[in-house]
């Protein structure tokens, strides 16, 4: 007899908002997802941000970011790390509300690899100044939607943290 083994991914948030951000900011780094695949290759198709902001208005648009190297793997470097294509959106509504980033082509996560995707914003040129206006989370492991690459199986990632706290204030 045999069985199958499918592949897993974990998926930790890591706060890595900065104590303040000016009005008109591009690529404001809020949240570190660090990727874990086991078993296989896994596939990622979209990742569902919630806002936790104080007025989603603030926010021009939402995306994410490939940790394409710069001086420190893992560390989230502005104009360095890259958006990933086709991930941006905009959070409806007031407040709260998520979007679905959805990349041109999945994201892979090799297995036995770690792979760092940052979430950020673009700060609106007309965003209200205050104290902890910016935020955001994952806020369930059906949040990321994955598939593992040689089974074709859709899989629920164990999500370890989604919402780690921190939020960034919105200054001049």
């Amino acid at each position: 007899s045999s069985s199958t083994i499918f592949g897993n991914l974990s998926v930790t948030g890591t706060n890595i908002a900065p104590a303040a951000a000016d009005a008109g900011q591009i690529g404001i780094g809020l949240l570190r997802l660090t990727l874990n695949a086991t078993g296989e290759r896994i596939n990622i198709t979209s990742i569902n941000v919630t806002s936790n902001n104080t007025a989603n208005r603030d926010v021009l648009s939402v995306r994410l970011f490939n940790d394409t190297g710069g001086a420190t793997l893992g560390t989230y470097e502005r104009g360095v790390d890259l958006p990933v294509p086709g991930a941006s959106g905009v959070f409806g509504g007031t407040s709260g509300g998520s979007v679905l980033l959805t990349p041109t082509t999945p994201m892979q996560v090799e297995n036995g690899t770690l792979v760092y995707i940052y979430v950020g914003v673009d700060v609106n040129t007309t965003a209200s100044i205050g104290a902890d206006r910016l935020a955001v989370s994952i806020q369930s492991a059906t949040a990321v939607n994955a598939t593992g690459n040689e089974s074709l199986v859709s899989l629920t990632a164990q999500l370890i943290t989604g919402d780690p706290g921190g939020a960034t204030d919105i200054r001049n």
